[in-house]
């Protein structure tokens, strides 16, 4: 078996390529990380904003900017609350 450790710090630029799927995971891994996160040219779309809407709920701010969506990542540590999240069609294998 191999051991993961976590990194202390990750300081990286990636870019994203207009993909819903690319979009949602970059949110969802932006959302468990500690700190702030800038996703360049995400896919808006019905999808992702049931996404971003999702983590909203789960107490993760989430600002969509002109060309980029900045999340404020709670380190996994996730608002759990009564509210029925509505995610639509959307889906991400």
């Amino acid at each position: 078996m191999i051991e993961i450790n976590p990194l202390r710090h990750c300081d990286a630029v990636i870019t994203l390529p207009g993909s819903k799927s690319y979009t949602h995971r970059g949110l969802v891994l932006s959302a468990l990380a500690d700190g702030e996160s800038v996703l360049l040219n995400p896919l808006r779309s019905d999808d992702t904003e049931h996404t971003v809407q999702s983590l909203v709920t789960f107490g993760v701010p989430v600002i969509w900017e002109e060309n980029s969506l900045r999340v404020l990542g709670q380190g996994g540590r996730l608002k759990a609350g009564e509210e029925e999240i509505f995610v639509g069609n959307s889906g991400t294998p």
